[in-house]
């Protein structure tokens, strides 16, 4: 998430939206991931309500996100489109396959982290770029 808020940073597309959906992306993210370890540790089934919640910020962000980089266009059209689809897509296919929404969150975020990684290859190092100053 860090990586594709630098990338886009300072973009004229990207703007407050983007901000927002990188925001809500990563508080979401989290809110799920600290309800479901306290629900492991507490055995309770009453933060499902909670947990949902955290899903309904999470898909707001991710659509908002994969939309601000779709129109951007600093990355892949599919990494926007991943990003749009992967995790409702998730939801509905665990229950045809009960990992197939982690399968589907790690072909979004290790292809979002290889579209992230070749877009740094083509990007030139400023600081080797300039010559080193005699201080």
């Amino acid at each position: 998430m860090l990586g594709i808020h630098a990338l886009h940073s300072g973009t004229p597309r990207y703007g407050r939206l983007g901000v927002t959906g990188t925001v809500l992306t990563i508080a979401g993210y989290a809110f799920i991931a600290v309800m479901t370890v306290i629900s492991m540790v507490q055995g309770y089934a009453s933060f499902l309500n909670v947990r949902l919640a955290g899903a309904g910020v999470l898909l707001v962000g991710s659509v908002l996100l994969g939309v601000i980089i779709l129109r951007a266009r600093l990355l892949p059209w599919w990494c926007g489109l991943l990003l749009i689809v992967a995790f409702p897509l998730g939801h509905f296919a665990n229950a045809i396959f009960g990992a197939a929404e982690n399968l589907l969150l790690a072909l979004l975020w290790g292809s979002m982290g290889i579209a992230l990684l070749s877009r740094r290859e083509g990007v030139e190092d400023p600081a080797a770029t300039q010559p080193a100053q005699a201080g």
